[in-house]
């Protein structure tokens, strides 16, 4: 996907313009011509107007013949549409062609593995096979190694699920959950198995169905036709052929058992079930059928293939636009990130759903504003809480939420009122009503905390509280409560899902338990905003580090890494990282910390609120100096070199003899660091503490046994590099000689480590 975007971007004036990828997937068994209709479909060959500079440089796929039994190319590869990036470059056109279904067992990938493998003695130099000879087992036990990191392993319950089944089992679910459009190419030799065709059809949008829970969107099918007799064909309008073929395959409905089965299933719902139409609509946005020629008759070709791109083009652009409406379209990095959670999931398993919201906020960010943090703890105090309530009922862990996340926003919008120095009692400043101030009618309500957190409310409303529809129960069997968010309903689906994916009802978003949450959740937040008002620092720091940590408390399974800012004051980048593992802005280390009484600009965390049973304490604590905001870190890097890393000891021992001995030079830094010898000068000043000229003396010392020639070729015939110049044990013995004793210290200490008295 980066790749693609790299080159989107080089062919835009603005290279900073966002852009939101449109996928369509082609799916189908193996010389269906998957590959030829991505190819017609990039290089636009029904378009005259299109010349072959608009085409330079372009990737298609690799086309087969249809006669064969393994596919051409392997797994899934994107393409990107050169001339729609240049149309709509906010909007492109990318194309997935997957690895077709009824193969043999071994792609065509695999199988140059394998040649590779069999071949790589031979076809190497005199002095590298000597060596693979002598490495023997060890060389293919490493290469084996080497292709676990590339190939991606199914853990599924079945060990003997071959590629073809894997194929047909994992493409299915992959493609509905990240595509937009999908494309089933049927070659009209089979035209006549088009009941086979449904039948496939009908069973795959089961799975569908069930391979996921909160979809806030459906793909579309587009079924083709492909390799037509025109002789042989009256109908090629997309809409009349999809008429034409459902109505001549409609006996299926009761003649099909597969097809009769879902049927039933629909009709137990009260869902549109009198069609093969109905059946597949309530799985996809929409279904269309087309045909298209053979490559003789140009003509009828160029004209189908122009009607096939405006219907991707038209399908594609309303999954976007119900995408927009729910704001969840996704840059391509994030649709990267998402497509490899995807294949995550269904690669351990093809019976529980995927979590297509969950996934979503997974590698969608909230924005680093107020109500964006507010938002993404509700979320993680939601998600913590519901590990924990193991009821059949929603109800249960309302109340907890409430309690666990609502003082913590209170005293957080009460730190920064304070901060910002508004005027005012909290309650007016909460609600951005300023009457109550002296000759002032201004109204602020727009941009009022009350806003802020009824905008953080409404997103965690809409995309986390589940619907509140619940199956009656019977005899023998326990309640389902439907998993799906108000989002999910919106996609016209209608569906109540459990939590394994399975339907148990149909209808739209039940608000009951919104509801209810809303109206506790508005008392809660009105007692909470009132019980602050007259607090001042430092009891104010004090009820708000409280209130993080009753958070951890009441929810210890809560995980809030994902908040962008800050989480003692939810407003500034955190720049400094605790020993426990969180981070902290310099603010809030200043008003959490305990002044040194050495140095008044040294603050000293030795708590982190965020851990259950009332905190953490730091051992050791944090050390912060507090400079003035014009002075910037200091840094110093030193890079590799070999021997030449004498010269950057020499430099320093120039500044130093400018400075004085009675400032170290490492002293003059924050942070340390270096690459190759640079790394081990950076070991000794930083965390030895050695002084220049004791460093220089290591550094002559070290030099003689780190940089020993190495003359085994060994390494440069398994890296397919240049064989290592050094003996790596040599420079490992060295190192130890010389900062052996210290091995056990921290790589990073705190940037505090001015004597005190230097300060004096």
């Amino acid at each position: 996907m980066g790749e693609h975007q790299k080159k989107v971007q080089q062919q835009l004036e603005d290279r900073n313009v966002t852009y939101y990828p449109r996928l369509i997937s082609f799916v189908g068994n193996t010389g269906a011509g998957k590959s030829s209709l991505i190819e017609v479909l990039i290089r636009h060959l029904w378009d005259s107007g299109i010349k072959d500079g608009d085409l330079h440089g372009i990737l298609v796929p690799v086309v087969g013949n249809s006669t064969d039994t393994l596919p051409t190319s392997s797994d899934i590869h994107l393409y990107h549409d050169p001339i729609e990036a240049k149309t709509y470059p906010e909007s492109p056109l990318l194309f997935a062609d997957c690895e077709g279904f009824g193969a043999a067992n071994h792609s065509a990938a695999a199988n140059s593995r394998a040649k590779s493998m069999k071949n790589i003695g031979k076809e190497a130099p005199d002095h590298v096979q000597q060596d693979a000879t002598k490495l023997g087992e060890w060389t293919k036990n490493a290469f084996d190694t080497a292709m676990r990191f590339i190939k991606r392993k199914l853990n599924w319950p079945d060990s003997n699920t071959d590629r073809s089944k894997a194929v047909e089992e994992l493409f299915p679910r992959l493609v509905y959950n990240i595509s937009d459009v999908v494309v089933y190419v049927v070659a009209e030799t089979n035209l006549k198995s088009m009941g086979m065709v449904l039948e496939k059809l009908v069973k795959w949008s089961q799975k569908a169905e069930m391979s996921s829970v909160n979809r806030t969107s459906l793909p579309s099918l587009v079924i083709l036709i492909n390799q037509c007799d025109p002789a042989k064909t009256k109908e090629w309008r997309s809409d009349e052929t999809t008429d034409q073929i459902l109505k001549e395959n409609a006996y299926l409905m009761d003649d099909n058992k597969t097809i009769r089965n879902r049927k039933d299933e629909l009709a137990n719902f009260n869902l549109p079930h009198k069609s093969i139409k109905d059946i597949l609509d309530n799985s996809y946005a929409a279904v269309k059928f087309l045909r298209l020629p053979t490559a003789k008759e140009i003509p009828q070709l160029r004209s189908q293939f122009q009607e096939l791109y405006v219907m991707i083009d038209s399908l594609t652009k309303n999954a976007h636009n119900s995408r927009r409406e729910n704001n969840m379209l996704l840059s391509p990095e994030q649709l990267h990130h998402l497509y490899q959670l995807t294949f995550d999931h269904f690669s351990k398993s093809t019976t529980s759903p995927f979590d297509f919201m969950k996934a979503f906020f997974t590698v969608h960010t909230s924005p680093a504003e107020l109500w964006g943090n507010f938002f993404e703890l509700l979320q993680a105090t939601f998600e913590a809480v519901k590990h924990g309530n193991s009821t059949s009922s929603h109800e249960p862990f309302a109340d907890e939420l409430i309690a666990a996340a609502v003082p913590l926003i209170c005293s957080t919008i009460a730190m920064d009122s304070h901060r910002r120095q508004f005027p005012g009692t909290l309650p007016f400043i909460f609600r951005g009503d300023t009457s109550e101030l002296p000759s002032s009618n201004l109204k602020v309500q727009d941009g009022s905390y009350e806003k802020t957190v009824e905008r953080a409310l409404q997103e965690f409303a809409n995309s986390t509280l589940p619907c509140g529809y619940t199956s009656p129960g019977s005899a023998g069997k326990e309640k389902r409560i439907c998993v799906n968010v108000r989002k999910a309903h919106s996609n016209g689906q209608g569906s109540h899902q459990d939590a394994d994916g399975i339907r148990f009802g149909s209808g739209s978003f039940d608000p009951s338990f919104e509801n209810e949450f809303q109206a506790k959740w508005g008392y809660a937040l009105a007692r909470g905003v009132f019980s602050l008002h007259t607090a001042k620092l430092p009891d104010l720091w004090d009820l708000h580090r409280k209130a993080i940590r009753d958070l951890h408390d009441l929810a210890p399974e809560v995980n809030l890494q994902r908040l962008p800012s800050c989480i003692w004051c939810m407003r500034n980048f955190p720049t400094e990282r605790l020993p426990c593992g969180h981070w902290i802005c310099s603010s809030c280390v200043v008003g959490i910390g305990r002044r040194s009484k050495d140095d008044g600009r040294v603050f000293i965390v030795e708590l982190c609120d965020q851990h259950p049973g009332g905190g953490k304490e730091l051992v050791p604590p944090l050390e912060f100096l507090d400079l003035p905001k014009t002075v910037g870190r200091r840094l110093l890097s030193l890079d590799e070199g070999g021997v030449r890393g004498i010269l950057q000891l020499k430099l320093l021992a120039a500044v130093q003899d400018e400075l004085g001995k009675e400032i170290p030079i490492q002293d003059c830094f924050d942070l340390i660091g270096g690459t190759g010898i640079g790394g081990i000068n950076a070991l000794g000043l930083g965390i030895s503490g050695w002084d220049v000229s004791k460093a220089i003396k290591e550094f002559n010392r070290l030099v003689p046994g780190a940089f020993v020639k190495q003359d085994s070729q060994i390494f440069a015939f398994l890296l397919r590099r240049q064989k290592a110049p050094y003996s790596l044990d040599g420079l490992i013995r060295s190192i130890q000689n010389a900062i052996g004793q210290d091995l056990e210290l921290p790589m990073t200490t705190s940037l505090v480590r001015l004597p005190h008295s230097f300060y004096k």
